[in-house]
């Protein structure tokens, strides 16, 4: 096998656990929600559009409240560090989220990692939106 097949080959595994990671975090706060207490907030979870891809986007979580939540999924923290690089050089948005979910992570680990940060973004827009609102 040449090496520019097998670079091929692993570029094609590494896309595909990406893309596999970013469906199961819209089933996790989606349709697989595991927990009972889904915030009534999140109105909808979808895969980012091309468009968004391209912008740094994986996951759109939409709000009936306070617009778009943005989550990036990185499957390593050296993936992650990578990302957050781009986020300070301003390449992206620094409002989008980065989380790390591995192949191993199910719907209940997948919540626990994003939904204390989500939690955190929305409360965080509806203060800024209401500065005397006293929800948390």
């Amino acid at each position: 096998m040449s090496q520019q097949h097998l670079r091929y080959l692993m570029g094609a595994t590494t896309l595909e656990v990406a893309l596999n990671n970013e469906k199961r975090v819209v089933e996790a706060l989606g349709t697989n929600y595991p927990f009972a207490d889904r915030p009534p907030w999140i109105k909808n979870v979808r895969l980012a559009t091309k468009d968004e891809d391209n912008r740094g986007k994986d996951v759109v979580v939409e709000t009936t409240d306070v617009g778009n939540i943005l989550i990036q999924v990185k499957s390593s923290t050296w993936a992650k560090q990578k990302f957050l690089r781009r986020q300070a050089y301003g390449e992206v948005s620094i409002r989008i989220l980065c989380v790390i979910i591995s192949a191993s992570n199910d719907a209940s680990a997948i919540c626990r990692i994003i939904m204390p940060l989500l939690n955190r973004a929305h409360n965080e827009r509806v203060a800024k939106r209401h500065p005397n609102s006293t929800r948390h």
